[in-house]
């Protein structure tokens, strides 16, 4: 029997049409309208995805998806799995790095880079091939039961969000059809009318651009099977009219899915740690804190460095649950710690803390010699305090000279210059200026929120050298400035 068929794209420079809905409404069938109404509410649909290119990619296991040859992603494609059904839900963006088709058929199975995190949903597949006999209904369970239906949007959704849901039943099958030069086994829905025993009433039927998009059998306990991936659309023999809808029938291509899997195959990647902190305790001690969010961890490695950039040196691997970690080895400097999940083969991300250097860490490797290591006192008699020393980077216990901070002036500006300690995180720099030193009334200046501006010229012994560039016409006659350094407690 002569049947025509047709391929689901249609020209990239066309808006490709959404799928049809019996009675579209967009809080009910839009994914993103982010409605209770939506049909779909009460699934997680994060693991079903949409390319920036309009390609549709299906988790089905944590790195691995599926796609359609004719329609399909690319390897080095980005995938961004939404968690959620608001238009802004964040992101788990995954990269392809490998592409299999399945024994000649419409089916690409792809491997990511990485394997998303486990709040990112992963289906289970159909692994029962298509019955070769003629009562094959009687022994394929999905045959004749509802299925969700995914493809496009109707509405002005970028690409990303141009995500609809209807549903239809499974009513028939194809064996060995042969769609744009792919031969392979399919399952179909047809669009039944109103009043037709199997229309439900959000019957769909795809259009162009619905390629790829998978479809969904709803299991007894809510979960999601994914059953078919749009291949073709082809018009009923009874009526002529375009109304039947082919997906790649993914059972009959289970093992080589499966195969995929365990050559490929990662498992999911835990959540990061939150709410990382990490302060100095007692003496030189460095403590470390973080919430742990993954239920699927093995434990936790912790890795130190003296700057962002590394090198990194792994300090300790905890247990899992692990929510605290001491570090008795520190010295008195700048650290810069990372804490991350593990789970087998599929590390989580590093998040990353710095530790901030205060002035008693700093005093504590200092040999004062009877000094006065306090904050205000000045041990070497210079008349710079102690803090001040550490703000500027210059020794408690040498006499001050250049380092300090100094006033020049052109024909159109004022330049306050002085050093910076780029560790100190618990110092704050305030510039104010007065028109008299008998009697101060001392204003803070706003640098960098008006005509005064501030600029790094450069680093030296370890100092940032700073300019404050302060044009005349903001300088009244007499002008006196002050430079005032304040240390903030650690909380």
């Amino acid at each position: 029997m002569h049947r025509v068929v047709f391929l689901l794209i249609t020209s990239l420079f066309l808006r490709l049409p959404a799928l049809q809905i019996h009675e579209y409404d967009t809080d009910q069938h839009d994914r993103y309208s982010n409605n209770p109404a939506f049909i779909a509410s009460a699934y997680d649909l994060s693991g079903v995805a949409l390319t920036d290119n309009g390609r549709f990619a299906t988790l089905v296991h944590p790195n691995v998806i599926l796609s359609a040859v004719h329609y399909p992603v690319a390897v080095g494609q980005v995938i961004p799995f939404r968690l959620g059904n608001a238009p802004d839900a964040p992101r788990v963006q995954r990269t392809v790095t490998q592409r299999f088709q399945a024994a000649g058929s419409d089916l690409f199975i792809c491997v990511l880079d990485a394997a998303v995190t486990e709040n990112v949903a992963v289906y289970a597949f159909a692994t029962q091939a298509l019955p070769s006999t003629e009562d094959w209904g009687l022994n394929y369970p999905y045959v004749g039961r509802s299925h969700l239906h995914v493809g496009r949007s109707p509405g002005s959704f970028s690409t990303e969000l141009d995500m609809a849901l209807g549903q239809n039943i499974l009513d028939d099958r194809q064996i060995e059809l042969t769609v744009g030069g792919q031969t392979g086994n399919t399952v179909e829905c047809k669009r039944d009318l109103s009043g037709d025993p199997n229309f439900l009433q959000d019957e769909t039927m795809a259009q162009g651009g619905d390629s790829s998009a998978p479809l969904l059998h709803i299991e007894n306990n809510g979960s999601l099977t994914v059953v078919g991936i749009a291949w073709y659309i082809r018009p009923s023999i009874m009526d002529g009219a375009n109304d039947i809808t082919g997906f790649t029938a993914v059972g009959d291509y289970a093992a080589s899915i499966q195969n995929v899997i365990q050559t490929h195959g990662q498992i999911y990647m835990p959540l990061a740690p939150e709410n990382l902190d990490v302060q100095w305790g007692s003496g030189l001690e460095v403590e470390l804190s973080w919430t742990d969010l993954s239920a699927l961890e093995t434990g936790y490695e912790i890795e130190r460095a003296p700057s962002g950039e590394g090198p990194w040196t792994q300090l300790v691997s905890l247990a899992p649950d692990s929510e605290s970690y001491t570090d008795t080895s520190a010295s008195a400097d700048k650290w810069y710690y990372r804490v991350r999940a593990v789970n087998g083969s599929s590390p989580g991300e590093w998040q990353q803390v710095t530790l901030p250097l205060s002035y008693e860490v700093w005093a504590s490797t200092i040999a004062w010699a009877g000094a006065d290591s306090s904050p205000t006192g000045d041990a070497n008699g210079d008349d710079v305090t102690n803090l001040e020393a550490f703000a500027f980077v210059v020794s408690p216990l040498q006499v001050a000279t250049q380092a300090l901070p100094r006033i020049q002036h052109s024909a159109t500006a004022i330049q306050l210059e002085y050093r910076k300690n780029p560790d100190a995180d618990t110092i704050q720099y305030r510039f104010r200026s007065s028109a008299s030193l008998t009697s101060p009334s001392w204003t803070e200046l706003i640098v960098d929120g008006s005509v005064i501006t501030e600029s790094e010229l450069g680093l030296e012994d370890g100092a940032i050298n700073i300019q404050i560039n302060i044009p005349l016409s903001e300088v009244g006659s007499p002008s006196f400035f002050q430079l005032q350094v304040e240390d903030v407690p650690i909380p």
